[in-house]
């Protein structure tokens, strides 16, 4: 329930503040340390960096070098989840966005049980 009320109260504070052209960027990043806390515990944990990877481009007032090296981060933090949540107790499903570069080794070992497009959700299990 904790998650629920900080995710929201996080997102509608990033429009606040955007609105108000104040700057806004350690939204993402505790939304980011937020869904790498619930990694384990919740398969909802990867909205999170998905929201914060949305949200990124208008913290650093559309700065393409800062962007670009948020894109960067946020792609080692999926890569990361992944590795760790595959291997928790309890999780058989895994959702990722489909970028080829970076996750193709990552999941080669799963089995992909639904397309869509630009993601893909795997199973993690046999």
């Amino acid at each position: 329930m904790c998650a629920i009320v900080s995710f929201v109260g996080l997102i509608a504070t990033a429009v606040a503040y955007w609105q108000r052209r104040q700057p806004f960027l350690w939204v993402p990043i505790v939304l980011c340390v937020i869904g790498s806390y619930f990694a384990e515990r919740a398969a909802a944990a990867d909205l999170f960096f998905l929201f914060a990877a949305a949200i990124f481009p208008w913290a650093v007032n559309g700065h393409v070098g800062r962007t670009v090296i948020g894109a960067i981060l946020f792609m080692y933090a999926e890569v990361f989840l992944t590795v760790l949540v595959r291997h928790a107790p309890g999780f058989e499903m895994l959702w990722l966005i489909d970028v080829p570069p970076y996750s193709t080794e990552t999941v080669a070992d799963m089995r992909p049980v639904w397309r869509g497009p630009g993601s893909i959700l795997y199973k993690t299990k046999p």
